[in-house]
């Protein structure tokens, strides 16, 4: 979703400037409060073409048993893996979790404040490959936070070619709006973030894909409406998400049901164009408060639950049981039926447990009026271990199957661009502010064991 505090705070904060003055909010503890929810939190189709297909989209994500024998192998057709974040590479790490914000670049850097540092070579935040230590993204509590800083904040550039012009929502003193974009450089504009921990990797061209081997743990029942908790890797085109184009995974662990149980939780695949873009948040067409708004467009989510190890659900085998006795039915049957039937069944998940997730293009020849790009994506879920088994899931409430399946890409998708253009991969946790908070449980984390991208 560039830089994690505005892929989702375009959708989920404020537009105020640093220099704006409003008529509306009056305060920083204002402009916290009014927050809004990030789009991945209700995820409505976004416009009627994607809506009018999410149906059939939908029919083609539940592999048939007809079509089981058809289905892609793990890993078929992907890309050459290169993993990225590692030890001595560049890369940007935040962490916006209260109200200290830095003043100077070296308290950008420290643990007391905000935390906004670029191109940092020696952040704790990447792997360890000695030590074989997953990296660690805590989600942060619910929390008035300070505004983003120049050191490397994000401030929202107009895009005359792409038609995405940025505007202060929030009118000044004489009815005016402030153009955020015309000249980002010379005068920024910042927005409040919302509590979160992430980190952007270094541009790379020709990236065909994104895998990451991943949990999120944790849980937010009994969340207010537009509380939020979720942990992310996605690929963008632009590093500040500010109406870029996307790919990616996400998981919710919040939920409205004060009963919601984290193995009931939903980790999602979607890609969007105009990430971020809101008519309500000051996103227009042309370079004007009064032009035509703009919005931003997501594909039909393909919706994962209950991911678990293939090697869940199996019977145990009778030396790993203890015997119980056969009900009568039992007894009648054959001595192998009669044994399996004394074998109890393994728990069907392991929370916290770690899996791969990958998601890259594969050519698409079944092409169609809405599906002309020429490309799919090809989505799998395989154990973290052992990259050549798929791991068990539902998909968009389908029966427990491999988790795997081809998603079509809707035409106005930029499938071949996107390939060729210069990417980023952002990985990380975000909370929605204090408007909304998220009833957090203790411990709640995002650890990554390894991060690559497709080549």
């Amino acid at each position: 979703m560039g830089k994690l505090t505005l892929a989702f705070a375009m959708a989920a904060g404020l537009a105020a400037g640093a220099d704006a003055q409003t008529a509306d909010v009056t305060s920083p503890a204002a402009v916290a409060a009014a927050q809004r929810p990030n789009f991945r939190r209700k995820a409505p189709a976004a416009d009627a073409n994607a809506e009018a297909n999410t149906a059939e989209a939908n029919s083609r994500f539940v592999s048939s048993s007809a079509a089981a024998a058809d289905a892609p192998k793990p890993g078929e057709g992907a890309p050459f893996w290169q993993a990225i974040e590692q030890p001595g590479e560049p890369m940007d790490y935040f962490r916006y979790w209260g109200l200290n914000g830095a003043t100077t670049a070296e308290q950008a850097a420290l643990p007391g404040f905000n935390n906004e540092i670029r191109s940092s070579t020696t952040d704790p935040h990447r792997p360890q490959p000695l030590d074989n230590q997953p990296v660690v993204f805590n989600f942060q509590q619910s929390a008035p936070i300070a505004m983003e800083t120049q050191f490397a904040g994000c401030p929202f550039r107009n895009q005359p070619d792409n038609k995405i012009f940025w505007f202060n929502p929030y009118a000044n003193a004489d009815k005016s709006h402030t153009d955020l974009g015309a000249d980002p450089d010379n005068h920024p504009n910042y927005r409040y973030g919302v509590p979160g921990e992430w980190t952007i990797s270094q541009p790379m061209n020709g990236v065909r894909g994104l895998s990451v081997t991943s949990a999120a743990e944790g849980n937010a029942p009994g969340a207010p409406d537009g509380g939020y908790a979720v942990a992310v890797t996605y690929v963008t085109d632009r590093r500040c998400s500010d109406g870029n184009n996307e790919y990616g995974f996400w998981k919710e662990l919040a939920s409205s049901d004060p009963k919601a149980q984290e193995k009931d939780q939903q980790s999602y695949f979607y890609y969007s164009i105009k990430t971020n873009c809101s008519s309500q948040f000051g996103c227009r067409a042309s370079d004007s408060w009064d032009g035509a708004g703009q919005d931003q467009v997501t594909s039909p989510l393909t919706v994962f639950t209950h991911i678990q190890s293939a090697e869940s659900g199996r019977r145990l085998p009778l030396e790993e049981s203890s015997p119980v006795a056969a009900s009568t039915e039992t007894a009648t049957a054959s001595a192998e039926t009669a044994d399996i039937a004394r074998r109890p069944i393994r728990p069907p998940e392991r929370l916290g447990q770690q899996f791969n997730y990958a998601a890259y293009f594969v050519p698409d020849d079944q092409t169609d009026a809405d599906h002309g790009t020429g490309y799919k994506f090809r989505v799998q879920v395989t154990e973290a271990d052992n990259p050549s088994k798929f791991a068990k899931c539902s998909i968009n409430g389908g029966p427990l199957q491999d988790c795997q399946t081809d998603v079509r890409i809707l035409n106005w998708f930029p499938a071949a661009q996107i390939q060729t253009s210069a990417v980023q991969v952002v990985t990380g946790t975000q909370t929605s502010g204090v408007n909304a908070p998220a009833p957090l449980t203790p411990g709640a984390k995002l650890t990554v064991q390894s991060l690559n991208v497709g080549k």
